[in-house]
């Protein structure tokens, strides 16, 4: 969510021995949006040049920060509070 709410461009690489594959499902939907690319752990050494593709094209992380962006919830904060505040009248 802070790649989302900043709309910054990532790389990211899931712990598949994390808790059933959370880290990979939370970034999913930002790559889905184009924000980010999700790399295997056993893929790491493709990582620099899939870093250097991104860095050398300021059009592509342009994209990829709309693209990221898009997907934000800057609301969140507030629709918390409005069910907690529902919650507390009923």
């Amino acid at each position: 969510s802070e790649l989302a709410a900043t709309g910054t461009p990532a790389v990211v690489v899931p712990y598949a021995a994390g808790t059933a594959g959370h880290q990979a499902a939370n970034a999913s939907d930002l790559a889905a949006a184009g924000g980010c690319l999700i790399v295997d752990e056993t893929d790491l050494v493709g990582v620099p040049k899939i870093l250097a593709g991104i860095l050398d094209n300021p059009e592509r992380m342009r994209r990829m920060s709309v693209a990221a962006a898009s997907v934000a919830h800057s609301d969140a904060a507030d629709v918390i509070a409005g069910a907690l505040l529902e919650l507390s009248d009923g």
